[in-house]
């Protein structure tokens, strides 16, 4: 699989493995870890056999790709909107 902007370990193995009970040995055979930072465009190997592949049957069948990166970038930002006029002055009293 090819990794996109904001996909991360878990997401990656959820999107070609459907659940988290290989997690371990994906990461082992990627050389990462569930914690290392993935890169857009980066190749993992899958494991060669799926338990359950209805969930990733599902994702394939919408084109749907697990990126939990992108949603929080989605909240984060709308956040970051300060601006000095956004408040009263009797708002500090």
């Amino acid at each position: 699989m090819i990794v996109t902007e904001g996909q991360s370990v878990i997401d990656a193995h959820l999107q070609t493995h459907g659940d988290l009970n290989t997690v371990v040995q994906f990461c082992a055979n990627n050389g990462i870890t569930p914690t290392s930072l993935l890169l857009a465009g980066q190749v993992l190997q899958p494991l060669e056999s799926v338990e359950d592949s209805s969930v990733t049957d599902y994702y394939a069948a919408r084109t749907f790709r697990v990126n939990s990166g992108s949603a929080m970038q989605s909240v984060i930002e709308p956040m970051n909107d300060f601006d000095s006029q956004d408040f009263d002055s009797q708002d500090f009293y």
